[in-house]
């Protein structure tokens, strides 16, 4: 697994770290790698399928400034802060695949702190009864975000 960690003091927008999981995604990636990325957005992000209109209040958005971002993988809208870690996962597509075995080694690293984090749903990560992380997909010839 090579993990990718961005450090730099700069903020970087969101387009950005879309692009790049792409680019590795369709000209880097290798048979059996898998690139694992952290990033911090500070603002909306939004599914590519969502209608923006009908996810968030764009009034209370541009009275506060708060930025929205359109990824180009699925999921649902989610305001982030500058404490809100996320996360990316880049691989091949394999027969008998699951994005709940990489999810499930989050979990198992968190309940060995004693944090009794569980899965519910298709791609959410609960903690007492409350969605702490949600997934979104991207597939093609290449593989998966």
């Amino acid at each position: 697994m090579i993990l990718v960690k961005y450090l730099r003091k700069e903020d970087l927008k969101p387009y950005f770290y879309f692009a790049l999981e792409e680019y590795i995604l369709n000209n880097l990636l290798k048979k059996n790698e898998v690139f694992f990325f952290l990033w911090i957005i500070k603002g909306i992000v939004i599914g590519k399928n969502q209608v923006i209109e009908n996810e968030i209040n764009l009034e209370f958005i541009k009275k506060n400034k708060i930025s929205i971002f359109r990824r180009p993988t699925g999921g649902g809208c989610v305001f982030n802060d500058t404490k809100t870690p996320l996360f990316s996962i880049i691989t091949k597509k394999n027969v008998g695949f699951s994005f709940k075995q990489y999810l499930s080694k989050i979990i198992n690293s968190f309940q060995k702190l004693g944090i009794n984090l569980y899965f519910s749903g298709r791609n959410d990560i609960l903690l007492d009864n409350k969605k702490v992380s949600g997934s979104s997909f991207m597939e093609n010839k290449n593989g998966l975000i």
